[in-house]
């Protein structure tokens, strides 16, 4: 009986193992869907707004500086009327991948939008930020996405707001980082406004 028992019982034991091990697996899968934007890899806006939140709090009860900064492909309306949303979104993902390059392990890269990204830069003093923001501009700049038959050189505009501008809300901080970027666009685009 012993030697039944342990033949019918450890298939079950072992295959039930396995099924505890795949759903493990697959939660935590669903875990980072929830947070991530499907197409680019980066985090998707509902995991930038909770971050942003819960960093600002915390920098704000230390004393330490946060940077935001809001980017939007110059004319990207006209890449994807023009050679068709496939090649957008190979012009997406290649800024994703040059953003993640760009970027520090504890900074959060998002995408917030259609072609809108954020960065929030922890620790950034007013001193860095700006020159940060110029190279990513200038790294942007010099992509060069090849289509096959044409290649795409995209450029982006961003807008800067920091702790340091006294701002302590994330309203405030996205209010003033968008303005930001309103103006670099109004001003010729492909730029930093800070």
């Amino acid at each position: 009986t012993l030697s039944f028992g342990l033949l019918f019982a450890m298939p079950v034991m072992r295959r039930t193992h396995i099924n505890q091990e795949e759903l493990t697996d697959r939660a935590a899968e669903l875990e980072v869907a929830v947070v991530t934007d499907p197409l680019t890899g980066l985090y998707n806006r509902r995991y930038f707004e909770d971050a942003m939140a819960e960093y600002l709090t915390e920098f704000n009860r230390i004393g330490a500086p946060l940077a935001l900064l809001m980017l939007d492909l110059d004319h990207f309306k006209s890449v994807n009327d023009t050679y068709g949303h496939d090649a957008g979104d190979v012009v997406l993902k290649e800024l994703a991948m040059r953003l993640r390059a760009l970027t520090r392990e504890h900074d959060i890269v998002a995408r917030t939008g259609g072609e809108e990204f954020c960065i929030v830069a922890p620790f950034a003093k007013v001193e860095q930020i700006r020159p940060f923001a110029e190279r990513v501009c200038r790294a942007v700049a010099d992509m060069r996405v090849d289509l096959g038959s044409v290649i795409l050189r995209p450029t982006i505009s961003i807008g800067v707001a920091s702790t340091a501008d006294g701002l302590t809300t994330t309203r405030d901080l996205l209010k003033l980082s968008d303005e930001r970027l309103y103006l670099a666009k109004e001003t010729g685009r492909n730029r930093v406004c800070a």
